[in-house]
């Protein structure tokens, strides 16, 4: 009779078990369910952090969601003013860039580079920027500082080659398209890029 009841009592604490671990189970990966609850939960349990914001945005950016992913990067900042990531700036920046509110674009990666100088994509997306709202010196003045940081990078020859070609300075242009080809050798653009340049060269002389 008492070895029936303690069997009994260790099936109930048992089943008790399962049933708690099961629920707490079930909790955390409705929690991991995706990327947006599990960082919303993360804000809600640390409401004086960045970090959950920023990956909330990062989430948000993925997705096109570019006005959630805007609010999420400006509440990072507010809440980490004094030390912000460079990233959240940098970040605040593409998604106003994509929006076309260049100016705010230019500031947020302004921002980025005070906070880390040597931030080549921050420095190069700075001088895309400039170059859409017309200020091509600008932007070759920043595609000149992103290349004297990594030389071997590809993307500040192209996007120097193509505001050179805006300038109609088309040997300069040739110049980075080549460098930028090397760098990628196969890349079919690059080649046509170059090509066309030359026929309009060759072409103006004819004149």
């Amino acid at each position: 009779m008492m070895q029936n009841r303690l069997i009994y009592i260790e099936s109930v604490v048992l089943a008790s078990l399962v049933l708690l671990f099961g629920t707490v189970a079930y909790q955390r990966n409705f929690v991991w369910k995706t990327e947006e609850t599990l960082w919303s939960d993360a804000v809600i349990k640390s409401t004086n952090k960045d970090r959950p914001h920023v990956n909330i945005g990062n989430s948000y950016f993925k997705k096109g969601l570019l006005d959630q992913a805007m609010v999420e990067y400006k509440m990072a900042v507010k809440i980490n003013p004094v030390h912000p990531y460079a990233k959240t700036y940098y970040n605040l920046g593409v998604v106003y860039e994509k929006k076309g509110m260049f100016n705010d674009a230019t500031d947020a990666y302004q921002q980025a580079l005070t906070i880390k100088p040597g931030f080549l994509e921050a420095l190069d997306n700075l001088g895309n920027t400039y170059l859409k709202m017309g200020h091509i010196n600008k932007a070759i003045e920043k595609y000149k500082m992103a290349m004297s940081i990594k030389p071997d990078s590809p993307e500040p020859h192209w996007n120097l080659g193509m505001a050179y070609e805006r300038k109609r300075i088309f040997d300069k242009a040739i110049f980075e398209f080549q460098k930028y080809l090397h760098l990628r050798p196969d890349d079919a653009q690059a080649r046509a890029k170059i090509g066309n340049l030359l026929f309009q060269i060759h072409a103006s002389r004819k004149e």
